[in-house]
């Protein structure tokens, strides 16, 4: 890009500038700097939206200097976590089968989506893992790449990052 391109850009407000994991910087003090970084730059652009993602005590423990809105995520409510799964499933069926009618395509992904609705429901560590969105999200990408859940919360995790890994050594090929 052409010298002072972002300079200019961000002077126009014609960027979203998007931080994520300020809590995955494991020395406090390079967080704290890291952060102190940030609200600089939230100042000297003050038109343009700043979103910095953290873990709450990765954020708490370090000083903004700089009043900002704080948004955390809610846990899901049962309401909450059967739409999504039935979202999820819906999604990544049309996705998977580009080709089929989309009535036969949703009556899979309804399938699916009971199936660990009901898989959830009735298992009192799914539930309290499911309330987390993030943790939904895995659970279910373990489901529909199984078709089953393993039965501990360790094996669980295990296949999660099994699954993920993959997808990373897929995506680089």
């Amino acid at each position: 890009p052409p010298s002072n391109w972002v300079n200019n850009k961000l002077q126009r407000n014609q960027f979203l500038i998007m931080l994520d994991g300020l809590d995955e910087v494991a020395d406090k003090n390079q967080r704290q700097q890291v952060r102190t970084w940030v609200d600089s730059q939230i100042q000297n652009y003050q038109d343009t939206v700043f979103i910095l993602t953290s873990r709450p005590n990765g954020y708490r423990q370090v000083q903004s200097h700089v009043a900002v809105d704080e948004l955390e995520v809610q846990p899901f409510n049962r309401e909450q976590i059967t739409n999504f799964l039935q979202q999820w499933y819906l999604q990544t069926e049309i996705k998977r089968r580009p080709e089929q009618y989309y009535d036969a395509v949703k009556q899979v992904a309804e399938e699916k989506a009971n199936n660990l609705i009901e898989r959830i429901v009735n298992s009192r560590p799914l539930v309290t893992m499911a309330v987390n969105p993030l943790l939904l999200q895995m659970i279910a990408t373990v489901h529909s790449h199984n078709n089953t859940l393993p039965g501990k919360r360790v094996e669980l995790y295990k296949q999660i990052c099994q699954i993920l890994l993959e997808k990373r050594q897929q995506a680089k090929k």
